[in-house]
C-alpha cells in the first residue's frame, strides 16, 4: 500500500475534480463488512472459552470507516451511507452500512436471540431485530446451525428453524463453512487485497468457488510470517489447503443435505424421523421435492478469515492509517 501511495504522490487538483468523481472515490474507499449478531468483544473478555471457537465465530469490526476521518466531504458521504447501530446484545455501538454490510448469525447467538417455544431466552435489541427482519440486508449463517439430527427436535432446533425462516425471505444467503484467522502487518494486509483497501473488512469472506478471491487468500498466506516453534498462521494455511484440495465440498454436501431435509419437513414433504444423511444426490430433482426446494435461496459458500495485526515494530497500523489520511488531505489541498 505504501508503495502504491508513493507512486501517485503528485496527483494534482483533487478538489478540482467534479463532485461526481470525488463521490465515486469515497464510495470506492468504503468497506464492506460483516457484523455479528452477538458481541464477540464482550464474550472474549468474559470467557477464554471463546478463544477455542474462532473457527466458528468470525469477530466483527465495530469502528467507523477510515474515510470518516479524512475531511468534511468524505465524512458526510460515509454518514449518508452508514451509521452507528446497536447490533450487539450488550449495547455495543457498531458502524453499519445497510446497503453493503452483512449480518452474520451462528450458534453463539442461540441463547441470546429471541424467545424460544418454552418461553426461555432473552429479547434481542430492537435495533438488531430490525436489521435481521429487513430482508434487503444481506445475511450470512454458520453451516453448523443446521447440521445433525436431534431426536428431541427432529425438525431442527428452534433457533435453526428461526434462522431458516429468515433465509427463505432472501434470494441469496452466504454460508460460512469455517472460520480462521491470519496475522499480518497492516501494510501486507492492505496489499493482499483480501481485507479491503485499508484492512477494514474483517472478517473477509472468501468464496471458495471464486478463483480471484482464493488467489487473494493465497497471496495473504504467502505474506503470513511463519516463526520457528510457533503455530501462528498454520490454521489459515490448512484452510487454504482444504479449499485447494476441494475438501470443503464435503462441508457443502452435508449442509445441503441438512437444510433441504429441514425445509421439506417444515412443508410436511418428509416425515419428522427422516435422517438428513439419507437425502441422496438427485433426490432434490424428484417431485414433489423440487417445487418446495426451489424456494430456498442461492447459497454462496465461503471461508471467513479474520485479520489480526501482527506485532511487527516495522509496521504500525495507526501510523499507516494516519499516513493514509494525510495522503488524502494532500490530494484534497492540491
Amino acid at each position: 500500500m505504501e508503495d502504491s501511495i508513493g507512486a501517485i504522490q503528485t496527483f494534482p487538483k483533487f478538489r478540482s475534480l467534479p463532485a461526481e468523481l470525488r463521490l465515486m472515490i469515497w464510495a470506492y474507499c468504503l468497506p464492506c463488512r460483516v457484523v455479528q449478531m452477538h458481541d464477540s468483544a464482550y464474550l472474549w473478555s468474559q470467557s477464554s472459552r471463546i478463544q477455542k471457537r474462532i473457527r466458528t465465530a468470525p469477530a466483527m469490526s465495530a469502528k467507523p470507516p477510515l474515510i470518516t476521518q479524512v475531511c468534511q466531504e468524505s465524512r458526510a458521504f460515509a454518514l449518508a451511507n452508514g451509521r452507528v447501530e446497536k447490533t450487539a446484545f450488550w449495547n455495543t455501538p457498531v458502524w453499519f452500512n445497510r446497503k453493503t454490510d452483512t449480518i452474520h448469525i451462528d450458534e453463539d447467538s442461540y441463547r441470546k436471540f429471541g424467545r424460544r417455544e418454552d418461553g426461555s431466552g432473552e429479547d434481542a435489541e430492537p435495533g438488531l431485530q430490525e436489521l435481521v427482519e429487513c430482508s434487503s440486508i444481506p445475511l450470512s449463517v454458520s453451516r453448523s446451525i443446521f447440521l445433525g439430527f436431534d431426536p428431541i427436535h427432529p425438525r431442527g432446533s428452534d433457533f435453526a428453524r428461526w434462522s431458516l425462516r429468515h433465509i427463505i425471505e432472501r434470494r441469496e444467503c452466504t454460508v460460512v463453512l469455517t472460520s480462521t484467522s491470519i496475522h499480518l502487518n497492516y501494510q501486507d494486509a492492505c496489499a493482499s487485497g483480501l481485507f479491503g483497501h485499508f484492512a477494514e473488512e474483517t472478517p473477509a469472506f472468501v468464496d471458495i468457488n471464486d478463483a480471484r478471491q482464493v488467489k487473494a487468500l493465497s497471496t495473504a498466506c504467502d505474506m503470513a510470517p511463519m516463526r520457528k516453534g510457533s503455530t501462528r498462521n498454520w490454521d489459515v494455511l490448512q484452510v487454504y489447503e482444504q479449499i485447494s484440495s476441494e475438501y470443503m465440498k464435503h462441508y457443502i454436501t452435508c449442509f445441503l443435505q441438512c437444510v433441504r431435509t429441514m425445509w421439506l419437513k417444515e412443508n410436511n414433504a418428509l416425515r419428522d424421523t427422516f435422517i438428513p444423511w439419507k437425502f441422496n444426490r438427485g433426490r432434490e430433482e424428484k417431485a414433489p421435492y423440487k417445487t418446495i426446494l426451489e424456494q430456498l435461496p442461492q447459497f454462496t459458500f465461503v471461508v471467513a478469515v479474520h485479520f489480526h495485526e501482527s506485532k511487527d515494530k516495522r509496521h504500525n497500523s495507526s501510523k499507516n492509517q494516519e499516513k493514509s489520511i494525510a495522503f488524502f488531505n494532500r490530494l484534497r489541498e492540491e
